[in-house]
């Protein structure tokens, strides 16, 4: 099994800095680190592989505003008769 420190972490651009990778963990937002000595921690690469697929399905469960675009609610102007004017060719 191999693992992942906490620059390993960081050079990934999966965390910035300690404090919030603390708070992450606290809360439960990442996997809490496996102690491998007194003063060492380090994370399971398949531990933090599947963190990482877990934050891109919820990025991709979440219905983009662009993909909403012309729909009413969506900020667009809406003519008296309840449609707008997105993609229509009005001026």
């Amino acid at each position: 099994m191999f693992f992942l420190r906490y620059p390993d972490l960081k050079e990934r651009k999966i965390i910035g800095n300690r404090v919030t990778l603390d708070r992450w963990i606290k809360k439960g937002k990442f996997p809490a680190p496996v102690h491998l000595g007194d003063n060492t921690v380090a994370w399971t690469v398949p531990e933090v592989e599947a963190w990482v697929r877990e934050k891109i399905a919820e990025r991709d469960s979440v219905t983009s505003p662009a993909d909403q675009k012309g729909q009413p609610g969506d900020g667009a102007p809406q003519l008296p008769n309840g449609h707008n004017n997105v993609g229509s060719g009005a001026a």
